[in-house]
């Protein structure tokens, strides 16, 4: 358990029209962390999770004392719970299993001007066998299917004939919907020494 504060004399918040970090007023973030791993024989797993509230005690033209800073989730989660097994033999040498779930979440976060930010939280999994040099995975993606925005910006845009530019709006990057992947690896040079080990 950590619990963490910090000062900034002058933050940096990002620009998405310029695509930089552009100066912004004094800030300050308070917040703590807990982490947790646990490994019982084939089964483990680790677990964390972090709030922090990033507020602005400066003002500018853009940004107020005690304005939220942009783009800085509240709380994030993250869970990973795995098993490493035997799970028979193929020609004398051991075919070695390995399962998990990740799952990851981030919350709270603020737009410029004061509006939430879309959450996001994603279930990850893997199943590979390991025989050899050689190991077949299979990996799938937000297995969910969480329509979360990956990112999420705000300026003003124009797409039309119209020298005037509209209200700053929020624009988004779209996460990647489910997907599965099956990977084929081959260790060149022999075995790893944890395989080699069990044969």
């Amino acid at each position: 358990v950590v619990g963490v504060a910090s000062w900034l004399s002058q933050d940096l918040v990002f620009d998405a029209l310029s695509r930089t970090s552009v100066p912004a007023p004094s800030s300050q973030r308070a917040g703590g962390s807990v982490v947790g791993a646990m490994r019982q024989g084939i089964f483990g797993s680790s677990v964390s999770a972090t709030y922090a509230r990033a507020v602005f005690t400066g003002s500018d033209d853009t940004f107020r004392s005690g304005d939220a800073v942009p783009y800085a989730p509240t709380v994030v989660v993250r869970d990973d719970t795995f098993v490493v097994a035997p799970v028979g033999k193929i020609e004398g040498s051991r075919v070695v299993g390995r399962f998990g779930v990740g799952l990851q979440g981030a919350f709270g976060a603020t737009l410029p001007g004061g509006g939430p930010e879309i959450p996001a939280m994603y279930v990850d999994a893997l199943a590979a066998a390991s025989w050899r040099a050689f190991e077949l995975s299979l990996n799938g993606m937000n297995l969910l299917d969480r329509r979360y925005y990956d990112a999420e910006y705000v300026y003003s845009s124009n797409f039309q004939k119209n020298m005037t530019l509209p209200a700053p709006s929020a624009h988004v990057l779209v996460a990647p919907p489910t997907s599965v992947f099956l990977t084929l690896k081959v260790r060149l040079g022999g075995p790893s020494p944890t395989i080699q080990q069990d044969e």
